[in-house]
């Protein structure tokens, strides 16, 4: 089934344990407007006040083990969805520059995705990991496609 909206579910530690709502229709919003959906999830959460339709049609899952300290796993889709990725806490590293010889400290984030290859073939999802990457890695270039 053909689904209309990228509805991207989002792992949320709560007091009564994991919740995995979802931000609907991504693929129209801007980063500004997806934190502000996020804010209002984490904040309904908080309250115990999150809906049916919060958790209805999702297509996607995020889940970030990095904001509890863990830099990496391999993420389970979670079905009716066709993918989820798993992101890490963000770590120093020591990264080789060769032309200076030399060793500088580098951020990083390990992130790994899981997909239905029913539905999505493996060069969509590769495409998806090297723009996801570049995004993380130069984050001002999530502000240039606002709506």
């Amino acid at each position: 089934m053909i689904k209309k909206n990228h509805n991207f579910s989002v792992a949320i530690d709560s007091k009564d344990g994991l919740t995995v709502p979802n931000i609907k229709a991504v693929q129209t919003k801007s980063i500004l407007q997806i934190d502000a959906d996020l804010k209002v999830l984490i904040d309904k959460t908080a309250k115990n006040a999150l809906t049916a339709s919060d958790f209805a049609d999702s297509t996607f899952s995020v889940s970030s083990v990095g904001n509890i300290g863990g830099r990496y796993f391999v993420p389970t889709i979670l079905r009716p969805q066709v993918a989820i990725i798993a992101i890490g806490k963000a770590h120093t590293y020591a990264k080789y520059v060769e032309d200076k010889d030399v060793f500088v400290p580098a951020e990083a984030i390990n992130f790994s995705i899981s997909a239905d290859h029913r539905i999505l073939d493996g060069a969509t999802v590769a495409k998806f990991a090297t723009r996801m990457k570049q995004l993380i890695e130069n984050p001002n270039l999530m502000l240039l496609n606002m709506h």
